[in-house]
């Protein structure tokens, strides 16, 4: 239960910046993970909030 947790504090956490950011398109993610500001691993999460994003089936 702590995972879950601490998955949807994660998500609403995005959700915050996503909110504060002027732009939260996939480019921007893909620079924010160039400059290091989020790794791969949660690359994913972060396009999932993208405003111009293009999910595909795992």
């Amino acid at each position: 239960m702590g995972d879950s947790h601490g998955q949807e504090l994660l998500k609403e956490s995005i959700r915050q910046i996503q909110i504060a950011e002027p732009s939260f398109k996939s480019k921007d993610i893909e620079r924010w993970k160039k400059e290091r500001k989020i790794s791969e691993g949660k690359e994913k999460l972060f396009t999932q909030f993208s405003i111009d994003a293009e999910l595909t089936a795992p």
